[in-house]
């Protein structure tokens, strides 16, 4: 049985193709921006795509207070013990690790006297973070902390929430059925092409069993995190075998065949 080449169809069919694969190609740029638009201001950064952004689609996150951050890598690096004693760091920690809703609260609870972190904050932190950016001693007036307000916004860390359960069964019916056929279409148009048949055999399993794994790996990362790790993985092996599947037949399209001429 003689194989099916692209190379060897009509012109103007090849010329339908290759639209039809730069569409395709589009379709994955537009897939990782809207991703990017999408996910990104998931833990309040709308500029960065960062892991949190992403698996906490997926898995529930908690997004530690920026407070918490900066005193676990004791900042400022030059930070002695005699700028910030370890008692009153890990006094402002413990209340940092309370619940949301008695954070401010505790804030200026006179019970704990000089380890109150009100007075810890006033005495630490305001002399580089205040809200006079003309003064020369305050370096950090973009993030001033002079206020219970300003101390607010960096102290309460926060939860993100999965995308529900709902809209998971949607995306997926969605997901699962166009990609499934797109995958079949590429393999198809793969098998058209020059490239030896291992390479395709090669490229159809790591299609099938990265779009297996990605989405069933979005179901099973709501109860493991782990799973995320698989989300990550699965889903760049298709989304990249995909791109150069659609570029190598793209390719394929573009070359004529050149037919061997017989001398006399």
């Amino acid at each position: 049985m003689k194989r099916f080449r692209l190379c060897d169809l009509p012109v103007g069919v090849r010329i339908g193709l290759i639209g039809l694969v730069l569409t395709l190609g589009g379709g994955l740029i537009a897939s990782w921006y809207y991703m990017y638009l999408h996910y990104s201001p998931r833990d309040g950064n709308k500029e960065e795509l960062s892991y949190v952004d992403v698996a906490s689609a997926y898995h529930k996150m908690k997004i530690p207070a920026p407070l918490i951050v900066a005193l676990e890598r004791d900042h400022p690096d030059e930070l002695t013990d005699e700028d910030m004693p370890a008692a009153e760091r890990e006094a402002l920690l413990k209340w940092l690790g309370g619940e949301a809703s008695s954070i401010m609260r505790e804030f200026e609870n006179e019970a704990l006297e000089e380890l109150m972190p009100a007075d810890i904050v006033f005495n630490r932190c305001v002399a580089c973070h205040d809200e006079d950016p003309q003064n020369a001693e305050h370096p950090y007036p973009e993030l001033p902390l002079y206020t219970p307000a300003e101390v607010q916004a960096v102290a309460i860390s926060r939860d993100i929430e999965p995308t529900p359960e709902r809209i998971l069964a949607a995306s997926t019916h969605a997901h699962a059925l166009a990609l499934a056929v797109q995958t079949m279409l590429v393999i198809g148009l793969l098998l058209g092409t020059r490239l030896p048949r291992f390479v395709v055999s090669i490229a159809a399993i790591l299609l099938g069993f990265g779009l297996l794994l990605d989405v069933g790996s979005w179901w099973l990362a709501r109860s493991n995190e782990v799973y995320v790790y698989v989300i990550f993985g699965a889903g760049g092996v298709f989304n990249s075998i995909s791109a150069l599947s659609l570029g190598l037949i793209l390719v394929d399209l573009l070359v004529p065949r050149f037919k061997r001429v017989e001398s006399d």
